[in-house]
C-alpha cells in the first residue's frame, strides 16, 4: 500500500502539486477586505477599460497595458467584479508556484524537495497574494518562464531565441522597468556563456530583434488609435517623477542586508579552487545569478514588504539551488541527516496543509459577508458601506442638478466604480502618476473647470498622493460644506 502511495505521488506530483496551489491560493486570495490600495487601483482601470475608456488616453496608468488588456477580457468573459479580478490573481500565482516547482524539478532536486521549497517560496510571498492579481507578479511568471528557457537552452535549441525574444517583449509590457531590469539580465547570461563573443552578439541581437519588431508593431496600433503620445507621457516622461519623489524604505531594507552578503558568498564560491562544483550545477548557478541580480532593483524607489519579495524571489531560489547542490551535498548523504530532512520536509507540509485548511474553514464566514449591495463590489467584503452609500447619493444628487463632482482622493476610486465614472488624473492623483506636467499640469487643469466641486479630505494624505494641488485647493477656493470625511470647496468660474 506504502509503495502504492508513493508511485502515485511520483507519477502524478505535477498534477498534484497544481491542486494543491489551487487550493492555497484561493482560500487566501478571497479572504480579504475591500480597502483604497493597489488592488483598489488596478480593478478600478481595468473596470474603467470595461467600460469604454481607454487606457493613457482617459485613464493615468503608468504600466505597459499587458496586465490591463488581460484583465479586461477576463471582466468581459466572466463579469467586471472582484470575484473576477481574484479569480485573475489567483490564476497568476498558481502559475507562478506550479513554474517554481518545474524550475527545481529541472534544476535535478528530488520531487518532495522541490515541494517543499515551492511551499517554502509560497510562504515567504503570502504578502504578495494578498496585495491582489499585479502586473509585477504577472511580470514575475514570465520571468521564471524566461529561466526555465535558459536552463533547457541545449533542448530547446534555435526555439529558445524566439521563446526568449517573445518572453523578453511580454515582461516588457507587463512592466517596462522591469522589462528593462530582465533584458539587462538576459544580456549578461548571453555574454557569461562560453562561446564566441561574435556569436554572443548575434543571438542577443536576434532575441532583443524579435522583441523590437512586437514592440514596433504595438506602438504602430497605438499611434493608429491616437493613443501613442499619452501612452510615453505616463509610461516613460512621468517615471522620472515617480522616482525622485516616491522614495520609501521600510524594514525590508533589512532582506537586502542578508541577501546580498549571500549571492557574494555564492560569487566568492564559483571563483573559489577550494569548492568543488559540478559543471551543471556551476552553470545552474550563473545562470541564475546573472537574471536574479539586476531584479533586485525592482524594489527601487518603493522599499516594502511586497516590492522587496517580488525582487528577491529569484534570488531566494538561486540562495536554496546554492545551500542545497554545495552547503548540503555532503551533509545530506548521511543516513541520519535525510531522516531529520524527510521529517522537516514533513513538517513544512502539514504546517501549510493546516493553514489553508484553516482558511478554508474561515472561507464561508467572508462569503457571507461579501454580499453587497454594488455590483463592481461583488465577490469582495467591502467596508463602511453606509458612508460610501450617502457620498455616492451626493454625487448623483449634484450632476443632477448639473453640478460635477470630483473627488480628488486616493479614495476616489470607492466611488467612481459604483458610479461608473472617471475623473482621469483626479482619480488618481499621485507623484509620478500625472505624465510629465505633474502637479502643474492637474493645477491647470483645476483651473479650467466649470460647475465643478472638489471633494477633498484635509487631514489625509496616502504615501505618494500630491500634497501640492491639495494646498492649492484650500488656499484658493471657498469651502462650502463637508460630507463624511471630505470637505467640500466650489470652483467659482
Amino acid at each position: 500500500m506504502k509503495e502504492k502511495i508513493k508511485n502515485i505521488l511520483n507519477k502524478h506530483d505535477k498534477i498534484l502539486v497544481f491542486i494543491f496551489f489551487i487550493i492555497a491560493v484561493t482560500s487566501l486570495s478571497v479572504n480579504v477586505k475591500i480597502e483604497a490600495n493597489d488592488e483598489l487601483w488596478n480593478f478600478s482601470n481595468i473596470y474603467k477599460m470595461y467600460n469604454g475608456e481607454m487606457i493613457y488616453r482617459d485613464i493615468n496608468v503608468i504600466i505597459t497595458p499587458l496586465f490591463f488588456y488581460i484583465g479586461k477580457i477576463l471582466f468581459k468573459i466572466l463579469g467586471a467584479n472582484y470575484l473576477t479580478f481574484r479569480i485573475y490573481n489567483t490564476i497568476i500565482f498558481i502559475a507562478i508556484y506550479y513554474t517554481i516547482y518545474c524550475l527545481f524539478k529541472t534544476l535535478d532536486i528530488k520531487k518532495i524537495k522541490a515541494f517543499t521549497y515551492t511551499l517554502t517560496m509560497y510562504i515567504l510571498s503570502l504578502g504578495m497574494i494578498i496585495t491582489g492579481a499585479n502586473y509585477n507578479a504577472l511580470a514575475m511568471l514570465f520571468i521564471i518562464l524566461g529561466v526555465l528557457c535558459c536552463l533547457k537552452e541545449e533542448k530547446l535549441g534555435k526555439k529558445k531565441i524566439i521563446l526568449e525574444g517573445i518572453l523578453i517583449f511580454i515582461v516588457f509590457m507587463c512592466k517596462q522597468t522591469i522589462g528593462v531590469l530582465y533584458i539587462i539580465g538576459v544580456i549578461i547570461y548571453e555574454l557569461t556563456k562560453k562561446d564566441k563573443i561574435k556569436n554572443k552578439i548575434k543571438i542577443l541581437i536576434q532575441q532583443l530583434g524579435i522583441s523590437a519588431i512586437i514592440l514596433g508593431i504595438f506602438l504602430g496600433y497605438l499611434a493608429l488609435t491616437e493613443n501613442l503620445y499619452p501612452f510615453i507621457n505616463y509610461t516613460i516622461l512621468g517615471t522620472i517623477e515617480f522616482k525622485n519623489e516616491n522614495f520609501y524604505c521600510d524594514n525590508a531594507i533589512f532582506t537586502y542586508i542578508i541577501q546580498i552578503p549571500i549571492i557574494i558568498v555564492i560569487l566568492w564560491a564559483l571563483k573559489s579552487k577550494k569548492i568543488t562544483i559540478e559543471e551543471k550545477v556551476r552553470k545552474n548557478i550563473i545562470t541564475l545569478l546573472t537574471l536574479s541580480i539586476p531584479l533586485m532593483l525592482i524594489a527601487y524607489p518603493i522599499i516594502n514588504d511586497y516590492h522587496v519579495l517580488q525582487g528577491n524571489m529569484l534570488a531566494f531560489i538561486t540562495t536554496i539551488y546554492f545551500i542545497e547542490k554545495i552547503m548540503l551535498k555532503e551533509i545530506l548523504e548521511t543516513g541520519k541527516v535525510i531522516k531529520a530532512m524527510k521529517i522537516l520536509d514533513i513538517i513544512i507540509i502539514i504546517g501549510t496543509v493546516c493553514f489553508n485548511i484553516y482558511i478554508l474553514i474561515i472561507t464561508p464566514y467572508y462569503l457571507v459577508l461579501q454580499q453587497n449591495k454594488y455590483k463592481p463590489y461583488y465577490g469582495g467584503t467591502l467596508k463602511n458601506q453606509d458612508e460610501i452609500s450617502r457620498v455616492v447619493n451626493y454625487i448623483e444628487e449634484q450632476e443632477r442638478n448639473g453640478t460635477n463632482i470630483i473627488i480628488m482622493s486616493y479614495k476616489a476610486n470607492l466611488y467612481n466604480n459604483i458610479l461608473k465614472k472617471n475623473n482621469g488624473d483626479f482619480d488618481v492623483p499621485f507623484y509620478g502618476n500625472l505624465g510629465i506636467e505633474g502637479e502643474k499640469g492637474l493645477i491647470e487643469k483645476i483651473k479650467k473647470l466649470k460647475n465643478t466641486n472638489i471633494l477633498i479630505e484635509p487631514d489625509s494624505l496616502a504615501y505618494q498622493e500630491i500634497k501640492e494641488v491639495k494646498d492649492y485647493i484650500v488656499e484658493n477656493y471657498e469651502q462650502i460644506g463637508k460630507i463624511e470625511e471630505y470637505d467640500i470647496y466650489k470652483l467659482d468660474q
